[in-house]
């Protein structure tokens, strides 16, 4: 019995080495992926970022035109890493406009190590690795002023 638990607590504390090995190095179990979001709308348009996990709100960002608000993290072990993202931008006539997206989810392929949203003012686009080309996905919400 002496023998197979000296075994169980060798290969645990192999496993514990593994997970700890940086993304720097030739090999990582979970290496880091970055997230981008930038501001293509007009030279004198904010956007307004806020993105968060289950684990991490990053806070609201002002995000200024040309500029690009971005983060680096790494997978939970159990591969459920989600950031959902809230955007908006105001125009010139003083209209409100917003969408939330879904920036990152463990289990979508597209787009690892890093996924890349550009914020226009026709909508949100995505980085396709695979076409090495922008996609529209989604379109702006025009928010109705408050009373």
């Amino acid at each position: 019995m002496g023998a197979l638990m000296n075994r169980r607590s060798s290969l645990l504390l192999l496993l514990v080495i593994i997970l700890l090995v940086d993304s720097t190095t030739a090999f990582s179990l979970f290496p880091k992926k970055h997230v981008h979001v930038a501001n293509n709308l007009t030279s004198s348009t904010s956007l307004d970022v806020h993105c968060k996990s289950g684990d991490d709100d990053l806070g609201e960002q002002a995000v200024a035109y040309n500029q690009e608000f971005s983060w680096s993290f790494r997978d939970s072990i159990i591969g459920n890493t989600k950031f959902d993202c809230e955007v908006g931008w105001t125009d010139s006539n003083g209209q409100k406009y917003g969408q939330t997206f879904e920036s990152y989810k463990a289990v979508d392929t597209s787009c690892h190590p890093d996924c890349t949203w550009y914020c226009s003012k026709q909508g949100i686009y995505f980085y396709d690795d695979s076409t090495e080309s922008y996609v529209l996905k989604f379109y702006w919400q025009a928010i109705p002023p408050q009373s």
